[in-house]
C-alpha cells in the first residue's frame, strides 16, 4: 500500500512539496503563447498547479504580453491582430523618429499592419523646439514633467483617440495647474509613403526576468529529468523564479541577454526563423548553462546552477522551435556551437 502511494506521488521542481500527482498540470516548456508547435516539449508531474497557477498570472503574462519577444509575436503573427489591445506596454515604447514633421518623437503601440497612437500630452523643450511626450500610463504613474525641462506654459499636443482619453488628459492639465497654452490635437498618424521609422525601447525587470529563466529552467528539467532539477545547486535559481528572491551578486552575473546568434552560421542580421533551446556545461564544465532565444533574435543566457557538485551526466542539447513549419526539432551540439 505504501509503494502504491508513492507511485502516485511527485515532487514539484519548483516548490519542492510532494503531492499526489493530480494536483499537476501539464506545464509547456516554451508557453504556448509563442506558438503550437508538432512535438513541443511538455513537462507533466514536474510542476504542481499551485506554482503552474503563480506563473500563469505574473511571470507568463509579462513574457507573452510586455516585453520585446511580446512585440515580436505581434508582428511575426503569432498573436492576433484583433486582440492587440491586450498588451498593456509598460515595458515597451514605440516612438516615433525625427524628420517626420509634427508625429517626430511621439509615441504609439504596434497594431499590425499599423500605428496606433496612445494618449498623450507633448510639451515643448525650453532650449529646442522639440517636443517631449508622457504617455497617459505614465502620468498615473505620477510622473513629474517638471523633471524633464519643459516649458509648460507653450503649445500643448493633446493626443487621443476617445473622447473620454481627452478628457482625462485635459483633467491633468487642469489639475496639475498647467495652461494648454494654444492645444494642438491630433487622432491619426498621417504621413506621406504611409511608413514610420520609429525606434524601439524596451524595459528588462525582475519579472520579466523570471519567466525568461522559468523557460530555461524547465528546459533543464525535460532534458535531465525532475530528480536533477531538485538538486539543491538549483536552489538559487529555483527561489529566483518562483519567489523572486534575487541571486548573490549582480542579477546580470546570472541572466544576461544579448545579440549574439545561437547557431554557428548565422550572422547579427541574417538568421533562422524560429525559437532555440538549449542546454549544456559552460567551457569550465562547472555550471549548468541554458541559452534561449525567442523569434531568433535576443539571446538570453542563464546560469542554471554554479558549481554543480551533483553526479556528472554529458549535457548537450539544442532544440529548434520552427515557426514556418510549426515543428520542434532535436539539433546536434558541436564544440559549443549549435549546427542547424
Amino acid at each position: 500500500m505504501n509503494n502504491a502511494k508513492q507511485l502516485e506521488a511527485a515532487k514539484c521542481i519548483y516548490c519542492l512539496t510532494e503531492k499526489q500527482r493530480s494536483p499537476f498540470d501539464t506545464e509547456h516548456v516554451l508557453p504556448r503563447s509563442f506558438g503550437n508547435f508538432k512535438g513541443a516539449l511538455t513537462l507533466t508531474s514536474e510542476v504542481c498547479k499551485s506554482c503552474n497557477s503563480h506563473f500563469g498570472g505574473t511571470t507568463d503574462r509579462i513574457l507573452s504580453r510586455d516585453s520585446y519577444e511580446a512585440f515580436l509575436r505581434l508582428r511575426y503573427g503569432i498573436k492576433p491582430v484583433n486582440e492587440y489591445h491586450h498588451f498593456p506596454y509598460n515595458r515597451l515604447m514605440i516612438t516615433i523618429l525625427d524628420g517626420q514633421g509634427d508625429w517626430s518623437g511621439v509615441k504609439v503601440a504596434y497594431q499590425p499592419p499599423y500605428a496606433r497612437l496612445i494618449p498623450q500630452l507633448g510639451f515643448r523643450l525650453k532650449k529646442t523646439e522639440d517636443y517631449r511626450y508622457f504617455t497617459l500610463p505614465e502620468i498615473k504613474n505620477g510622473i513629474r514633467i517638471g523633471d524633464f525641462d519643459v516649458d509648460e506654459g507653450s503649445e500643448v499636443k493633446v493626443i487621443s483617440n476617445t473622447k473620454n482619453e481627452y478628457e482625462e488628459l485635459i483633467y491633468f492639465l487642469k489639475s496639475s495647474n498647467i495652461p494648454l497654452g494654444t492645444e494642438r490635437k491630433f487622432s491619426s498618424v498621417k504621413l506621406e509613403d504611409g511608413k514610420l521609422n520609429v525606434n524601439i525601447e524596451f524595459i528588462i525587470d525582475i519579472i520579466l526576468v523570471r519567466g525568461i529563466a522559468k523557460t530555461g529552467f524547465n528546459y533543464m528539467a525535460k532534458i535531465c529529468g525532475a530528480a536533477f532539477a531538485w538538486h539543491p545547486n538549483f536552489h538559487v535559481i529555483r527561489q529566483f523564479i518562483r519567489y523572486g528572491e534575487l541571486p548573490p551578486g549582480q542579477l546580470g552575473d546570472t541572466i544576461k541577454p544579448s545579440n549574439r546568434p545561437l547557431f554557428a552560421n548565422d550572422t547579427l542580421h541574417r538568421r533562422r526563423f524560429g525559437h532555440i533551446l538549449c542546454l549544456q556545461w559552460d567551457i569550465t564544465r562547472r555550471h549548468v548553462l541554458a541559452e534561449m532565444s525567442l523569434f531568433n533574435s535576443l539571446t538570453w543566457t542563464m546560469i542554471l546552477a554554479r558549481d554543480f557538485s551533483g553526479l556528472f551526466c554529458e549535457i548537450k542539447h539544442c532544440h529548434f522551435y520552427d515557426i514556418q513549419k510549426l515543428i520542434v526539432n532535436q539539433l546536434p551540439v558541436i564544440s559549443r556551437e549549435l549546427v542547424p
